[in-house]
């Protein structure tokens, strides 16, 4: 189910397919909408480092990332998977470090933009 939701290729469908957000209702998940910005990206791109300070929450609407941790094997980030919202949540640095493998559209919030998960959560 989780790729007809992204291959639809909308805000909403990419964050109703995420994982973490699974246990949002569809309209907790439409107030999220406002505070994600949505990028593209170039394959070679670093979107974070191991160790470094976590300053975004990332899902992938399309395109592919690759996460790579010291003591770990590398994973591969697809259409509807996130990166950074444990570290964001508990202000962590970044478990891996993130890179565009092929070029990727990506849903991203800040800080500031995560923050508004709390008050979506409690609503």
């Amino acid at each position: 189910m989780r790729a007809w939701f992204v291959s639809r290729g909308t805000k909403l469908d990419t964050l109703r397919a995420t994982h973490v957000l699974a246990a949002y209702r569809d309209r907790q998940i439409q107030k999220l909408l406002p505070y994600c910005d949505e990028v593209t990206l170039p394959a070679g791109t670093v979107i974070a480092r191991e160790g470094d300070s976590c300053l975004q929450f990332v899902v992938v609407m399309r395109g592919r990332l690759v996460a790579t941790e010291a003591r770990a094997a590398s994973r591969t980030l697809a259409a509807g998977d996130s990166f950074g919202w444990d570290a964001m949540w508990e202000r962590r640095p970044n478990s891996a470090t993130v890179i565009v493998d092929a070029e990727a559209r990506l849903l991203v919030m800040g800080h500031a933009q995560f923050r508004a998960l709390k008050a979506v959560a409690n609503s």
